[in-house]
């Protein structure tokens, strides 16, 4: 099972400034997002995934300060070392080092403010399962749960709406994929289930054609339902 984890600090909005060098706050912003904290991958791998949220956890906020720290003083060894192994491997030590080069001014001031005691540290571990990811959040010292990371999405793009549509899949959810149809076709939907359920509602007067191990059924409603015998449960096989 793989771990991801997100560090984020929101800190109030600075007073006005001549603005950072065009282009540095997306290479900030990524880097600050690449931080490797090694101390909660490792407790995590060792207390069997979700079983860490009633596990104590060590204090990110080191990682965080050390990142502050080497951002201030322009260190980009350090900021390279505190990456992900995939990000060392993107961007390489010498990329970490132009990054902190072309925008030594504006990481000096962005890891002061980091560095503030005030300044709010948000931790996110994201667990991929086989029904979706679950989203975990660190509060005091305890990671729980997210209730957003259980709660249908809004896709905003196709994409967005093709990972979705596999995610209910995978979880074989009813609900889910009736709440991934367009209105029209959850009405059209919808009305279909309603005359089944209308055409069942006295199975005692239907009359069954039996042949063998399948089964006929013509509904009131115009459907028509055909089971088959498996192993000697009789199972529904079609709806025409």
């Amino acid at each position: 099972m793989a771990f991801r984890l997100r560090i984020q600090r929101p800190v109030p909005t600075p007073a006005p400034d001549p603005g950072p060098p065009a282009g540095f706050g997306q290479r900030a912003s990524r880097l600050a997002g690449k931080l490797r904290v090694a101390g909660f991958v490792g407790t995590l791998a060792a207390s069997g995934g979700l079983a860490c949220a009633t596990e104590r956890l060590p204090d990110p906020r080191s990682a965080a300060d050390a990142f502050a720290a080497a951002a201030s003083h322009g260190d980009h060894q350090a900021m390279y070392r505190l990456l992900r192994a995939g990000a060392q491997a993107r961007l390489g030590e010498g990329g970490v080092k132009k990054l902190a080069e072309d925008s030594a001014e504006e990481l000096k001031t962005r890891g002061r403010r980091w560095a503030q005691s005030d300044a709010e540290l948000v931790a996110r571990i994201e667990v991929p399962t086989a029904g979706g990811t679950v989203v975990l959040a660190l509060e005091e010292g305890r990671f729980g749960i997210s209730t957003a990371s259980l709660l249908p999405a809004s896709a905003k793009t196709p994409t967005a709406a093709l990972q979705q549509l596999q995610t209910v899949l995978a979880r074989r959810s009813y609900p889910g994929l009736i709440r991934m149809l367009t209105r029209q076709t959850r009405a059209d939907v919808e009305r279909e289930l309603a005359g089944l359920a209308e055409g069942l509602e006295d199975p005692e007067a239907l009359r069954v054609t039996e042949s063998g191990n399948r089964a006929t059924v013509k509904l009131p409603s115009g459907y028509e339902l055909v089971f088959e015998r498996e192993a000697g449960t009789w199972k529904l096989h079609d709806v025409r």
